[in-house]
């Protein structure tokens, strides 16, 4: 568990030693404020909720790994949409497949650039299609390894008009899925932001309802 969190921290370009001191001033500041309060306080059971936030804490701090790797995926998908582009201008201008990638390879992100160039070393040493399966499993995506296999058959026949009109289709469905993708998440993103008003009602609530609660009390002992 530890050496795969290390290894995702590292591949999403993150300085380890810095994470892991924020974790521990995180967790060192919590045991401070949680024990500090426990003795003006006098109440031991206290220290049940300052474990359950030290739990909640370092699970929210642990999980925004997860969502810092999807935006990274995202962000390479959406590269890729962009490199593809090019590489299509270079193709109906007259380039070959093998000098379009190496091409378009210049305007890619760090990631993309790396594997573009991969894949174009691979083509040099194996003339079949698993350079272009290979180099779409980088993504989880299946039409992007259809995608690749429609290039690579255009490098065996070539850029003519029925194959490139094939890539075209497949391309035009990759960029559909992706504008679809991002219009439900601003959907989401708006649905969760009409959220907000509701849970600050019912925390309002609550905090009046213990404090009604707490008046009643103190009347009754009071009596």
């Amino acid at each position: 568990m530890i050496k795969k969190t290390k290894e995702r921290i590292i591949n999403l370009g993150l300085n380890l030693r810095k994470e892991i001191t924020l974790l521990i001033i995180l967790n060192v500041s919590i045991l401070l404020i949680g024990i500090t309060l426990v003795i003006l306080l006098k109440n031991l059971l206290l220290l049940i909720a300052v474990f359950f936030v030290l739990l909640v804490t370092n699970y929210l701090y642990i999980s925004r790994y997860q969502s810092l790797e999807n935006a990274q995926k995202e962000s390479n998908l959406k590269d890729l949409t962009n490199i593809i582009t090019f590489f299509k201008v270079y193709l109906e201008n007259g380039f070959n497949v093998y000098t379009s990638l190496k091409e378009v390879s210049e305007f890619a992100n760090p990631f993309l650039h790396e594997k573009l160039l991969y894949l174009l070393h691979q083509i040099d040493e194996d003339k079949s299609v698993q350079p272009f399966i290979n180099f779409a499993k980088n993504f989880d995506e299946l039409i992007i390894e259809q995608l690749f296999i429609s290039i690579y058959q255009m490098v065996d026949e070539g850029n003519n008009s029925s194959y490139l009109r094939q890539f075209e289709l497949i391309f035009n469905k990759l960029s559909n899925e992706i504008y679809n993708n991002e219009f439900l998440k601003k959907e989401k993103r708006l649905s969760s932001t009409t959220m907000f008003p509701l849970i600050g009602s019912g925390l309002l609530i609550i905090m009046i309802t213990i404090g009604v609660v707490e008046v009643i009390g103190e009347m009754l002992y009071g009596l």
